[in-house]
């Protein structure tokens, strides 16, 4: 049983702004514990020069990335397929050093962790926290790759597999629990001290560590209150319970404090695939994410029992079809940004949508190069990166897009699907696929 895209391409003390995207950088996974995707001082694209995009540099030889890039301070931290994770310079693509990797799963497959990098709460040593193919998540020396401490996630059972990316806040490490192959295993959530590794508590989603259930690919949102949100995959033929859900855990000790359940989808492949999004609607704090089944849902953080609002925008995937709402939100503030497949049967095969904090759909651009299956992001003079995953044998593309009226400025053509986020840092544009190639205008 197929059961996210990840398993088919085989073939996510300190404050919460020591995790988030400053200055040029874009160091974690979808910029941040809030998940906004916004890398509001990278202004050196724009609405105006996007047209005018240009290659900076490539690199074929590291492997096929399915992780996205991480940049903190002119270095490029990153996984690859074949299991080495590595740092590279930003401005011209030379590797700085290597480490590797062993990988051990039932699947075969590298590195699809996105890192984050931040300094140590104890040690103030800036360090590389990635969750590697032989079951560990790993906190590795910035400056020279060597291991600070590894923590085993889940298991040592090759069914086991990292496929989430690392979220930082107040000292914790959030960390999603995870199967390969169509298996289950005691999946969820895990929760670790920052400076050690070690396990401050556990979330399972079948409830209990005896019972296997839904697999947690994605990446968890921290809210401002330390609040952990989290979305899940399908039940896998194991327990049903918070299978495809949103669901809402206590800081450190990921105590379940409530969370949404969709109805009617128990057994099926309708997981989530995208990572939550924290936002505002008019004041009201908010959680979002799109499912596989089209739906966009969005929940109050303070009472996350029932969706306030959803906007269907894509149609659920045909059986083992790699076409369905994969992405994270990206939110600016004001308004939301979301990447989905095509809106009815016999469209384009992807889309683009703009939406309001109430769920309103200002602007949707049809997208022929493929559904969007990863994470859009935006920069801060208002140029949006939607990545597509085309399978049915048309190509690819990193489409440049005007935030504002969804108008395409340019189409960055790859001779592969995309699923990493492009990446707005070190004044370049930086795109992970089956090559690593950083753009400037």
């Amino acid at each position: 049983m197929m059961s996210s895209f990840p398993l088919q391409a085989c073939l996510a003390s300190v404050t919460l702004a020591v995790a988030a995207t400053t200055g040029t950088n874009y160091a974690t996974y979808l910029g941040g514990p809030a998940h906004d995707s916004y890398a509001a001082s990278a202004t050196t694209f724009t609405v105006a020069n996007a047209n005018l995009v240009r290659s900076k540099w490539k690199d074929s030889t590291l492997g096929a990335f399915n992780a996205s890039p991480a940049v903190d301070n002119g270095i490029i931290y990153i996984g690859s397929e074949n299991g080495d994770f590595y740092a590279i310079n930003a401005s011209s693509g030379k590797v700085k050093w290597t480490k590797t990797l062993s990988i051990s799963n039932c699947s075969n497959s590298g590195i699809v962790s996105t890192a984050t990098v931040a300094k140590d709460p104890i040690s103030g040593v800036l360090t590389v926290y990635v969750g590697a193919a032989d079951h560990y998540l790993y906190a590795l020396n910035a400056a020279t790759g060597a291991t600070i401490w590894k923590t085993l996630i889940g298991g040592s059972s090759n069914v086991y597999y990292n496929w989430s990316s690392p979220t930082l806040a107040n000292g914790y490490i959030y960390y999603g629990v995870g199967t390969a192959c169509g298996n289950a295993g005691a999946d969820g959530e895990i929760a670790l001290n920052q400076h050690t590794g070690a396990v401050t508590g556990q979330y399972y989603t079948s409830g209990s560590p005896t019972v296997n259930g839904a697999t947690i690919y994605t990446a968890a949102a921290v809210a401002p209150d330390g609040s952990v949100f989290v979305t899940t995959g399908d039940d896998n033929g194991a327990s049903t319970n918070d299978s495809t859900a949103i669901v809402k855990l206590a800081e450190g000790t990921l105590t379940r404090l409530g969370g949404y359940q969709i109805p009617g989808l128990a057994g099926q492949n309708m997981d989530f695939n995208a990572s939550p999004a924290l936002f505002s609607d008019g004041g009201v704090a908010m959680v979002g994410a799109c499912d596989k089944n089209g739906v966009f849902y969005a929940l109050q953080q303070s009472a996350p029992s029932a969706p306030v609002w959803t906007d269907t925008l894509g149609i659920p995937p045909a059986s083992g079809s790699l076409a369905f709402c994969g992405g994270s939100a990206v939110y600016n503030g004001s308004d939301l940004f979301v990447g989905a497949d095509a809106p009815n049967v016999g469209d384009p095969p992807g889309s683009m949508y703009e939406l309001t904090p109430s769920g309103g759909q200002v602007w949707e651009t049809a997208l022929s190069s493929g559904p969007v299956v990863g994470d859009p992001s935006l920069d801060g003079s208002g140029v949006l990166a939607v990545p597509t995953y085309h399978t049915g044998g048309g190509k690819s593309a990193v489409y440049l897009m005007d935030a504002s009226n969804g108008r395409i400025l340019h189409t960055i053509t790859t001779v592969a699907p995309v699923f990493a986020q492009p990446v707005f840092a070190d004044n370049e544009l930086i795109i992970a696929g089956p090559t690593l190639q950083a753009y400037v205008p």
